[in-house]
């Protein structure tokens, strides 16, 4: 039975968890939404080193997934670089003073999803 086989294994349960976790994330930070999760921006800055090693050595999870979480993860480095921002607080507070910069870095990721017709 193809429902039993599912989520038969660990692994596969895993991939699941993975994989819920990552969509919730991508939502989290669309432009909309990207101002109330910068917790979550800061987390992954902190973390981009093991989350990149870990999503590009397996490919297990879609592009557009991870395009926006990567993406946004970057300018938020960058972000952090420019302004010496070595503590959380002044990560988060640099963060707020340049949302709109985050905001464009994940919609034109949404635009370049949304623009492609190709079948």
């Amino acid at each position: 039975d193809l429902a039993d086989d599912f989520m038969s294994t660990p692994l596969s349960m895993y991939e699941e968890v993975a994989r819920t976790l990552l969509g919730i994330i991508f939502h989290a930070l669309s432009p909309k939404t990207i101002d109330r999760n910068l917790h979550l921006v800061y987390a992954l800055v902190y973390h981009q080193g093991d989350f990149n090693r870990i999503l590009n050595d397996k490919k297990l999870y879609p592009s557009k997934l991870l395009d926006r979480i990567l993406s946004a993860t970057r300018e938020a480095s960058e972000i952090i670089q420019e302004d010496g921002a070595r503590t959380p607080q002044k990560a988060l507070h640099s963060f707020e003073e340049k949302i709109e910069r985050l905001q464009k870095v994940v919609e034109v990721k949404r635009r370049k999803e949304r623009d492609d017709i190709t079948f």
